[in-house]
Formats: structure tokens, sequence, C-alpha cells
């Protein structure tokens, strides 16, 4: 039988705040959970009351070139909704130049215009 590996839970209300803010903050996290020995994290976000696009970039960006496996639980509706948003590939613009005197516009969806 194989030894379990053993896992670290950091619950990110305590570890930050309630309100995730600051790409600052997610790196100070992300500096935290290299420093730790275990190679399994999961990252708790009970409590998180909200979470701005800037931390939430950063987040995704060290989450995705950490060399540890980790995992998130409790994630709030809100708090999924803006990974999801910053997640997704660039949309297509709005507008384009064609010359120096004219505008193309370019059709708008609902889903473009969805938070």
């Amino acid at each position: 039988m194989m030894p379990k590996t053993a896992s670290k839970v950091i619950l990110i209300k305590d570890f930050i705040s309630a309100d995730l803010a600051l790409r600052r903050s997610a790196n100070r996290l992300f500096n935290h959970i290299r420093s730790i020995p275990e190679k399994k994290i999961i990252v708790d976000f009970v409590g998180i009351r909200s979470i701005t696009r800037s931390f939430a970039h950063q987040y995704i960006l060290r989450k995705d070139k950490s060399k540890k496996t980790i995992k998130q639980i409790h994630i709030p509706r809100k708090v999924k909704a803006m990974f999801d948003i910053v997640q997704k590939p660039v949309a297509e613009p709005v507008a384009r130049i064609t010359s120096s005197e004219s505008v193309e516009s370019l059709p708008l969806s609902a889903d473009s215009l969805r938070f």
C-alpha cells in the first residue's frame, strides 16, 4: 500500500482577506505556497466576499505556473464567475479602423457583453 501524500489546506480568507483585491496579494499567496514543503495544496475559498479581476488574473497565472498540485474548494459563485472571465480568450474587437476616414462596426452578441 502506497503512503498518502500530505496536503496543506490554506484558508485564503485568513491568509489574505475575505475581499481579494490586489495582484500583490495573489503573489504573496503563491510565494507562501512555493515555500511550504507539501506538494499538494488545497486553497479553501470559504468566506470570500469579493474578488477583483486583477487578483483573479494573477491567481490563475501563478497557479498555472506552479509546480505544485493546487485544488480549490468552496469557491463562491461570484469568484468562479470571475475566474471564468479571466480565463476566456480575448474577444474580437468591437470596431476596426479600415482607413483614416472610416470605422467598420463589428456585430456584438449578448455573450460579448455578459459579465
